[in-house]
């Protein structure tokens, strides 16, 4: 009989922290190895990027908003209702330590039925939300053996909230960050000095088939001479493409037409088509709303160059794990956990200032400098993130 291991996550919609559990929903040898089951703090959002992103055929999916099976479970939590109106009143979310005890009494029945020997927590950021940390408290009141934590970005440890953070700590048997950088600066969550109780497991990527270059260039209107730079996620400021706006615009090198593309939503899309429009140099193109056609790594693997230009808030993008898959160079910045992932002057570059940004752009300009970059970014991603490697790490993890 295969080992019971049981998935939780929460997010506000499936966004790139999303990507782990849906790629163990559909892993074969996980599948294998595993009864897998899946939780997660039910939205409209979530359950329409879940049915994009993920094949819930063999969880017998059966109508949108229903499940009809022993796999998958949509938990309906108070706090979703103050999420709602947090935008209006953010002092609402005080009510979130009420709503915790209904979110408590839900799962310590919930695990208490299902009885998994594994429980694995997939948060954006630590405290992040607020039910992954409910999970491993109950998971251990319900005396699962092994508790593992996935954490995707930054951690923070307010006054508030560090008798919880006492819970989950004594509740976890493992955390694991995809960097170094993440674990280092999470001391607060180590089982001591010594011995930190943290595993180093990076994200990866599940491939999927593309359209041709040809045909997804012809449709976004791009010429097939033109470099295009690429910027693409959630239009936010933490994103910083607004640099990438104001370093195309500094590159110098004249003779090859060149682009900086952006694509994604959010509430600075406007302010960074202002910018744009602002620049006298350099082509610009923002989508903010794909052809269903186009897949989002068909944009990245049409692109030249993958630019990421964030500020903070994050620390291992999926996107940089994209375009090594397909062999394009990046420009990203010198930030968090980013140097890991991408080696500068190797299989990619790091900057810090738009300045800097600019100068790697106009170097991979050249055509035999892109190419040579992109292979050996591809190279790296088969060493070192393939999707049958990463599963290998998590199988010994949680068959140790």
């Amino acid at each position: 009989m295969k080992p019971k291991l049981h998935i939780h996550s929460d997010c506000y919609k499936w966004g790139g922290s999303e990507n782990m559990p849906g790629i163990f929903l559909q892993d074969p040898t996980i599948n294998q190895s595993f009864d897998v089951s899946f939780s997660y703090r039910y939205s409209e959002e979530y359950e329409k990027g879940m049915r994009k992103w993920v094949d819930l055929d063999p969880f017998k999916y059966k109508i949108p908003g229903k499940y009809i099976q022993e796999r998958i479970y949509p938990f309906h939590l108070p706090i979703t209702f103050l999420y709602k109106i947090k935008k209006y009143f953010p002092p609402i979310m005080a009510l979130g330590y009420f709503t915790a005890v209904v979110d408590i009494m839900k799962m310590l029945k919930f695990f208490r039925r299902v009885k998994p020997d594994i429980l694995h927590l997939n948060n954006g950021g630590y405290p992040g939300a607020l039910s992954c940390n409910l999970a491993a408290i109950v998971g251990r009141l319900a005396g699962i053996p092994k508790i593992t934590y996935f954490i995707c970005s930054t951690t923070h440890n307010p006054w508030w909230l560090k008798p919880m953070t006492w819970m989950v700590k004594r509740a976890v048997t493992t955390f694991i960050s995809a960097s170094k950088h993440l674990r280092d600066h999470s001391k607060f969550l180590w089982k001591d000095k010594t011995n930190p109780g943290w595993n180093i497991i990076s994200n990866t990527i599940k491939s999927q088939v593309l359209a041709s270059r040809e045909s997804v260039r012809q449709e976004l209107g791009i010429p097939d001479d033109e470099v295009v730079f690429l910027c693409m996620g959630d239009l936010v400021e933490r994103k910083g493409f607004y640099r990438a706006i104001d370093s195309l615009a500094q590159v110098s090198d004249i003779g090859v037409p060149r682009s900086l593309l952006i694509v994604g939503e959010g509430s600075e899309e406007q302010l960074l088509r202002d910018r744009a429009k602002n620049k006298k140099k350099g082509v610009y193109r923002i989508i903010s709303d794909l052809a269903p056609s186009i897949h989002p790594y068909s944009i990245i693997n049409v692109c030249d160059v993958l630019v990421v230009p964030s500020v903070g808030e994050e620390d291992w993008p999926n996107i940089m794990l994209i375009a090594m898959m397909y062999g394009k160079p990046i420009i990203a910045s010198n930030i968090l956990g980013f140097h890991e992932m991408v080696e500068h002057d190797y299989n990619g570059y790091l900057a810090n200032t738009e300045q800097g940004f600019s100068s790697m752009m106009t170097l991979l300009l050249d055509r035999d400098l892109r190419v040579a970059i992109g292979q050996r970014a591809q190279a790296r991603y088969e060493q070192k993130y393939r999707i049958d490697k990463i599963m290998g790490k998590y199988l010994e993890l949680w068959n140790g």
